[in-house]
């Protein structure tokens, strides 16, 4: 997928990987890819993605998107 700089800090720091601050983008998707293939974290990826799934259906629903803040 393509994220923006911000989106990939949130799932860096959804990961508890640490901070992001002063690493550049190809460094904090290098570390996201190996983490997300690393077998062992395989349930903590998977819950990842099942919300940021909902995040996205509740951003496509009139009401809900006010509420729903994401970059």
């Amino acid at each position: 997928l393509n994220y923006n700089l911000k989106q990939l800090s949130i799932i860096y720091e959804y990961y508890e990987l640490g901070s992001t601050n002063k690493m550049k983008k190809t460094d904090i998707i290098q570390f996201i890819i190996a983490f997300e293939n690393d077998p062992e974290n395989s349930e903590h990826v998977m819950k990842r993605q099942e919300l940021w799934f909902y995040l996205e259906e509740l951003k496509k629903d009139k009401y809900m998107k006010r509420f729903i803040w994401m970059p």
